[in-house]
């Protein structure tokens, strides 16, 4: 093996050493950045511990660049009349979950759900005012009462291998919305997270997709250790292929379609990293999206009147440039379901 490569945690081929020195999250610190050519998986490592990186977004919220759409979804869910619409026409991964389960669940009160890794708790509830039986559950206790004291009782603060030992098989479908890009070991993760669904139960998983962009974009991804991974749609077969799980994909043409997107391959692979955070954990800058909540909500009103402008643009920028790729049946983000083989 070439001196500087390693083996790939998701399918053990030989992994490239891509960066060196890629910018972290925090100010003074540096990650080694690997590509698994065998099943499309990029990495960074050393990896440690962001529990402190965590506190700081929470505290920061509506501020934190990438980070404030959440805050702003928490904000405006009780205020709207389909909360589930909502977040679907709002987001890829949300739309995603929304489809996946459309596809899966026949009688949403019979099927016992559990979103894991819940965070601030709108997405469990805008599912419970659908009328699936679901909690929420995440291993911050500090986004579990908030959850709480905004949706109610429909979260557990508890961790995830904890909960699989004594939940076996007592849930029908799990969610993980933008959960497992953030975690060490991802492989156990899912099997984890297979024990606690029974012998006919699913798995909704959500991701930022590698698939969409070349090998020559190291990580268009947050930085670590915030994401550990950028995985494909080859990275979530093989894990699911490792635990006896079938595997299969949403398909996106239906969203993009309403919202013509271009994953802009130049811009990516310039990506130009900076901090978020100082070295004490405080914000260095600020969203610029956090204060423009109000008109951008107004504007996805009129939405609907622009598609066929922005259909237009999308495709005279596609053929103007081979750097553009057009969003459709794959974005930039993927969702895969396993189901247990029998």
């Amino acid at each position: 093996m070439i001196p500087g490569n390693i083996h790939c945690d998701i399918c053990d081929a030989v992994a490239t050493l891509k960066d060196e020195k890629l910018q972290g999250y925090k100010q003074g610190t540096t990650f080694k950045i690997y590509h698994c050519q065998e099943c499309n998986t990029s990495f960074s490592l050393p990896r440690v511990d962001a529990s402190e990186i965590y506190d700081s977004i929470y505290m920061n919220g509506k501020n934190v660049p990438g980070y404030s759409r959440y805050w702003r979804y928490f904000s405006n869910i009780k205020n709207k009349k389909d909360p589930l619409d909502y977040l679907a026409r709002s987001n890829e991964a949300y739309w995603a979950v929304k489809k996946a389960l459309s596809r899966i669940v026949s009688e949403r009160s019979k099927v016992k759900i559990l979103e894991i890794g819940s965070g601030l708790g709108y997405l469990t509830y805008a599912l419970k005012r659908e009328g699936y039986d679901i909690h929420g559950m995440d291993v911050s206790s500090k986004a579990v009462k908030k959850a709480r004291e905004n949706f109610g009782n429909l979260y557990l603060d508890a961790d995830l291998f904890d909960h699989a030992k004594s939940h076996k098989g007592q849930y029908d479908v799990a969610i993980l919305t933008e959960v497992i890009e953030h975690v060490n070991l991802p492989v156990q993760f899912i099997k984890a997270i297979s024990e606690l669904i029974n012998d006919s139960g699913f798995i909704i998983v959500t991701t930022p997709n590698r698939s969409i962009a070349p090998d020559s974009v190291i990580y268009d991804t947050e930085s670590p250790p915030v994401h550990h991974w950028w995985l494909s749609e080859n990275s979530m077969e093989r894990i699911g292929n490792q635990l006896n799980l079938s595997t299969s994909f949403v398909d996106f043409s239906e969203f993009y379609a309403k919202k013509p997107t271009i994953y802009d391959i130049q811009r990516a692979r310039q990506r130009k990293r900076a901090a978020i955070l100082d070295k004490d954990g405080k914000l260095l800058r600020k969203s610029k999206s956090g204060s423009n909540s109000r008109i951008k909500d107004s504007l996805k009103k009129i939405d609907a009147l622009w598609i066929p402008v922005r259909k237009l643009s999308v495709a005279l920028k596609s053929v103007m440039s081979d750097e553009k790729v057009i969003c459709g049946k794959r974005g930039e983000f993927l969702c895969a379901v396993y189901q247990k083989k029998t």
